[in-house]
């Protein structure tokens, strides 16, 4: 069910932090600890901050989203449009290193100036990150569902194997991947769409206090 939560005081707060791509110059050795896992957020609509929630699923391990675009305007002056040709689709592809061990895709959200808009089912897309090597996620494409203006409010997520898109993109940016092999989480031509159900939407609205 679609809900649009009007002059909430609060927005919904993400635990956490960004995740940020490895560096162009990043080397992958066979015997550090962490693995690469690589993909591509895209979107079709307005521009936002879209991201996607992932943990590990060792109660201790890491988590965090990794996130394409921005949620306020200063923000989107300085977002990567660089992959938006390449890809057909607003967006960008992401190459981020995590300890070996075993995680999952569980949410997703976007940051739309007043907006935040959250999955609001519970799903599991898992995959396993193994030391010095490269793994494939898929394309998340967000879709818009809902707006007021150029705010999203509303959105429905679906995960894509784009591989044969994304990959040569992802091998050009990042030398660290080169000519190595990578392996796929995603089943070849798969569409799961409806991840994490509909949505929850919420405006922020500023409190501004004069004084005299």
């Amino acid at each position: 069910m679609k809900k649009l939560l009007a002059l909430s005081v609060a927005s919904y707060m993400l635990a956490g932090c960004a995740t940020s791509s490895i560096a162009p110059d990043y080397k992958l050795a066979s015997d550090q600890k962490t693995g690469l896992v690589t993909g591509a957020i895209t979107y079709d609509g307005s521009m936002s901050g879209y991201r996607v929630l992932y943990r590990s699923l060792d109660a201790k391990g890491p988590h965090g989203f990794i996130e394409t675009g921005s949620g306020d305007a200063v923000g989107l002056l300085f977002a990567s449009r660089s992959d938006a040709k390449a890809l057909g689709s607003p967006g960008e592809v992401f190459a981020i290193g995590l300890p070996a061990g075993d995680y999952e895709v569980y949410g997703w959200q976007i940051r739309s100036g007043a907006a935040t808009v959250n999955s609001n089912a519970p799903f599991s897309i898992q995959f396993r990150v193994v030391a010095g090597a490269i793994l494939y996620i898929g394309d998340f494409h967000f879709v818009q569902k809902a707006r007021m203006g150029l705010t999203v409010t509303g959105a429905e997520l679906a995960q894509i194997d784009h591989q044969d898109r994304d990959l040569p993109i992802v091998r050009q940016k990042y030398a660290a991947i080169g000519n190595n092999d990578v392996e796929s989480a995603i089943k070849p031509g798969s569409d799961n769409e409806g991840l994490g159900g509909s949505y929850d939407t919420s405006i922020t609205i500023p409190i501004i206090i004069f004084h005299r």
